[in-house]
């Protein structure tokens, strides 16, 4: 296979394109990083002029010139994060947990209230396989997403994995989800990503009432989730009342379980730090983070075609992109 259509197909560009990304990194002396700059090329990603302050000194330069050279910090993370997407094998994957990761099985230990009766758990229920993924750096508004999707087709299709993160940024990201990703390290927004990945037409609910919508739709997606000290630096796993310190960002979840305690519902949340992927938190916390859940008033019944799909039980990213970025305020 000539290497423009190996290429072509790996990141879902034409022939013309990728043929047009490696003359231009020939033509400009960028043989050593050819397949690099024959994406960002192809991909149509400006070259724009930029300036960095290395030591008090001004450099001067082009996008791809620094990516090559890395003249500090942020350039050094802009080369990892478009290394990552340029991995041709997309997510790192495995059938088993790795060790160090907490399974669905593990926290109802820790928590032995979620075995009484009463408390609902979307997998126990329905009888669907955990997935679980990971997030070394941000990709919240993405896994999130991806991970109800999945729930809510596995009621009707028990095998159809998800989607397969690393590629799908790779192949239908445009130049400018491309350009914040590599460049801003920007994240996104939860919702609007989930709505993008679901069967066309779908619709999304965020009424109130999230434990009986949770047993009604399947799966939901708590976005818009305020994070605080006290939920990011302590180990616990269990969290209610007022959060404790001052807001650190906005994190994306999926909610898959409800139970009552008392006067206080509490709400079973799949995260996706390895020490940390089931947490359960009040509703009382949740209003207290501003939290927004939403959920699918559609029955999935198969994850579109056009989305390349990992059958793997657990997968994990590093370096694409930061937290759930709600448009107007940040």
């Amino acid at each position: 296979m000539r290497r423009e259509e190996r290429y072509s197909r790996e990141w879902a560009c034409s022939i013309e394109q990728c043929n047009k990304g490696f003359n231009y990194a020939t033509a400009n002396g960028f043989r050593d990083n050819s397949v690099m700059i024959a994406f960002l090329v192809a991909k149509d990603i400006p070259n724009n002029r930029e300036a960095v302050d290395v030591n008090n000194n001004w450099i001067h330069g082009t996008r791809y010139e620094f990516l090559v050279n890395q003249p500090n910090d942020h350039w050094q993370q802009c080369r990892r994060r478009l290394d990552t997407i340029l991995k041709g094998e997309g997510d790192e994957t495995s059938d088993t947990l790795p060790e160090g990761v907490m399974s669905l099985d593990a926290f109802i230990e820790a928590r032995p209230k979620w075995k009484e009766q009463g408390s609902y758990i979307f997998h126990k229920e329905h009888q669907i396989k955990v997935m679980q993924r990971c997030q070394k750096s941000g990709l919240c508004y993405i896994q999130a997403p991806e991970i109800v999707q999945h729930n809510l087709v596995a009621l009707t299709d028990p095998e159809c994995g998800m989607i397969d993160m690393l590629k799908m940024i790779r192949t239908s990201f445009g130049r400018d989800d491309l350009c914040k990703h590599i460049f801003s390290d920007e994240g996104g927004d939860s919702s609007k990503m989930l709505k993008s990945i679901l069967e066309p037409k779908s619709l999304l609910t965020s009424s109130g009432n999230w434990d009986e919508n949770l047993k009604k739709y399947g799966v939901g997606l708590l976005s818009n989730f305020a994070v605080y000290p006290d939920f990011y630096q302590r180990d616990d796993l269990s969290y209610d009342g007022k959060p404790e310190g001052e807001e650190i960002g906005r994190h994306a979840m999926a909610l898959i379980g409800a139970r009552v305690e008392g006067n206080e519902t509490w709400m079973l949340l799949q995260n996706w730090w390895k020490k940390k992927q089931f947490v359960e938190v009040t509703v009382t916390y949740l209003d207290e983070c501003n939290a927004t859940c939403f959920f699918v008033k559609n029955k999935q019944k198969k994850i579109p075609e056009k989305w390349p799909v990992t059958k793997h039980l657990y997968a994990e990213n590093d370096n694409l992109d930061k937290q759930e970025n709600l448009p107007g305020e940040y």
